[in-house]
């Protein structure tokens, strides 16, 4: 049977998931579009607001709807969602998780190449692969990684936040430092 409870707790589970702790009708569009690119399920606006408590409607979800959702955070489904995230010490969120984006590995590029990344809101790096797993920031917008940034990354995922170490921002730097690109919405990225 799907409570109330366990419905409330899988849409905290996606705010969890998205970094975000107020979710707004802008932000509806794009939930529904990065649950299409994960999934290959459309789940509409509309449906996401009525489980959002936004749009004034009584009617119960559908399972497959429940599945879906719990699909995006990486459960197998909605009873699978329950049996384990309810089964997790402390505030039930998963310790760990599976990722399955679109991704782009170091070990597949060629030394050269040059990767646009961007994250919310308006940041914008142009990187250099080097080899070895090293990148330098060609050029950038609104980011702490300036032209010149070195750093290692093994792989670039889609809509995923982006782990950086061995960041340098300059030859002066004495201990490399560790940084996080996109924690909120994720790094997109294209090759040019």
């Amino acid at each position: 049977m799907n409570t109330e409870k366990d419905i409330q707790l899988l849409i905290s589970a996606i705010e969890n998931a998205e970094g975000i702790s107020k979710i707004t009708s802008k932000k509806f569009e794009h939930l529904s579009q990065r649950i299409f690119m994960r999934t290959r399920e459309m789940i509409g606006v509309t449906t996401l607001k009525r489980l959002w408590g936004y749009v004034n409607d009584t009617t119960t979800p559908r399972a497959v709807t429940l599945d879906i959702l719990s699909q995006y955070i990486g459960y197998r489904s909605f009873d699978d969602f329950r049996r384990l995230y309810n089964a997790n010490e402390g505030n039930g969120a998963p310790s760990s998780n599976i990722t399955f984006g679109d991704c782009v590995y170091a070990d597949d590029m060629e030394v050269g190449d040059v990767y646009c990344l961007t994250w919310s809101p308006n940041r914008v790096c142009n990187i250099e692969y080097r080899g070895d797993y090293t990148f330098i920031v060609k050029s950038s917008q609104l980011t702490k990684l300036i032209e010149g940034t070195s750093f290692r990354c093994q792989v670039i995922e889609k809509g995923e936040q982006l782990f950086l170490d061995h960041v340098y921002f300059d030859e002066n730097q004495r201990s490399p430092l560790n940084y996080i690109a996109g924690m909120i919405g994720g790094v997109n990225y294209e090759k040019i």
